[in-house]
């Protein structure tokens, strides 16, 4: 278990420092970075009323599902097709998409690479890129760096409750690389994340081993 910490620890550190490599560190982002609603199709949010739930149905995302930096559960709201339709009749998510945390643990993306139907609360963010300029797995990535980090810190308002406003989130500066740069980033970053992927399923299966094992050995009717 200490051993797979370690590794998975070790992981973070090298792809922060590429990041740091590839973007930079804390300082302001330059002023010759494009803003990010000069490169994208749409920035917008979540639903502003509280949709009817159901007991099941098309998921409906909360901040707290997407504030590991993955899609986590579990899902706790549910809506209707009906709710759904009218949900997104302007714009509806889909694979490629981003979504960003708006409100409290704000400043946190998540790749949309899933293809099942969702909506979500007013405190995420939507970003769709347009791909031909800015990769929106690219983006995803930039927005783990720290100028990204910056900017959301340096942005977000209020006191008890700080929030990113979609005014300030297209305001954030993006460095713009040849698409063929950022592809080659994009595979660079997804071979760490993939390999931390991988140590968090060894991590997982050793904790349930180390569980049954210790269950085996627990007199009749006492669990761990």
């Amino acid at each position: 278990d200490e051993a797979l910490e370690v590794a998975h620890n070790a992981l973070q550190q090298v792809k922060q420092a590429k990041l740091s490599r590839a973007f930079g560190g804390y300082s302001p982002p330059p002023k010759d970075w494009g803003t990010l609603d000069s490169y994208c199709e749409r920035i917008g949010d979540g639903t502003h009323l509280p949709p009817i739930f159901e007991a099941s149905g098309i998921p409906f995302l909360l901040v707290s599902n997407i504030s590991s930096g993955h899609l986590n559960g579990p899902i706790e709201k549910w809506i209707s097709q009906e709710t759904y339709e009218e949900l997104t009749k302007r714009f509806k998510p889909a694979v490629g998409d981003l979504l960003y945390s708006l409100v409290g643990s704000y400043g946190i993306p998540v790749y949309v690479d899933w293809d099942w139907p969702f909506s979500f609360q007013r405190h995420i963010g939507v970003i769709r890129t347009k791909e031909n300029v800015l990769r929106g797995k690219y983006l995803y990535h930039f927005l783990q760096s720290l100028p990204a980090k910056f900017q959301a810190n340096l942005l977000a308002e209020g006191l008890a409750q700080k929030t990113i406003t979609l005014t300030s989130l297209r305001s954030y500066r993006v460095p713009l690389l040849a698409v063929d740069q950022q592809d080659e980033l994009v595979r660079e970053f997804d071979n760490l994340d993939n390999a931390g992927i991988g140590l968090n399923k060894r991590t997982l299966a050793l904790k349930q081993l180390k569980r049954h094992l210790l269950n085996e050995l627990r007199p009749e009717g006492v669990t761990v």
